[in-house]
């Protein structure tokens, strides 16, 4: 059995979605961790915010950030998942190492 690990992922969501399209793709993609039985531990939304450059015609976007422990397989799953959902803009998934003092 693979052992799970500790990332964290940042999101960038369309800044031209209406609240309830926005809360259903916040629902989505909630939803996908729970069905790729992911345990977050942290999933928090930072609102909408100025990009650095400007991503298709999109100068501002959404952005949410969750820590989260899970194996390999389920993050390459929720990486395929990112790349089909029009909503998100970009994605980018970190995995966290621990630091040791000596």
């Amino acid at each position: 059995m693979e052992k799970s690990k500790l990332y964290e992922s940042f999101y960038i969501l369309k800044s031209n979605l209406t609240d309830e399209e926005l809360k259903k793709a916040i629902l989505d993609l909630k939803r996908k961790f729970d069905d790729l039985s992911i345990g977050i531990k942290k999933f928090e939304e930072l609102g909408i915010k100025n990009l650095a450059y400007d991503v298709i015609q999109y100068k501002k976007g959404y952005f949410i950030n969750v820590e989260f422990r899970a194996t390999e397989q389920e993050v390459l799953e929720l990486e395929r998942y990112c790349r089909i959902k029009d909503v998100i803009l970009k994605y980018c998934i970190l995995k966290k190492y621990n630091r040791r003092t000596k």
